[in-house]
């Protein structure tokens, strides 16, 4: 039950900071930053990053913004960390 309530008010938290981020007017880097916090509020993720490709021949992809802003220190999520363009960019060729 706890848990439940605790998911619920991480819901309400998410959806109240979606909801200012259609207002707001700062910088992109705070707007990110603020967008990030709330997606790893929603998914409960560890590690959230969000990548872009730039250009098309050939595509490169690259990070737009990571949560956190330094290597985490389990190895796994370091792995993954340290590897998001090449994840990225293979995911993006799986597709054609």
């Amino acid at each position: 039950m706890a848990r439940e309530t605790e998911d619920r008010d991480a819901f309400r938290t998410a959806i109240a900071g979606l909801e200012e981020l259609r207002r707001f007017a700062g910088s992109a880097a705070d707007f990110w930053r603020k967008y990030l916090e709330i997606l790893r509020l929603l998914t409960g993720a560890a590690v959230v990053v969000i990548a872009r490709r730039k250009g098309e021949d050939p595509p490169i992809w690259g990070r737009v913004a990571v949560l956190p802003t330094t290597a985490p220190t389990d190895t796994a999520l370091r792995e993954f960390w340290m590897r998001v363009e090449s994840l990225t960019a293979s995911a993006a060729a799986e597709q054609g």
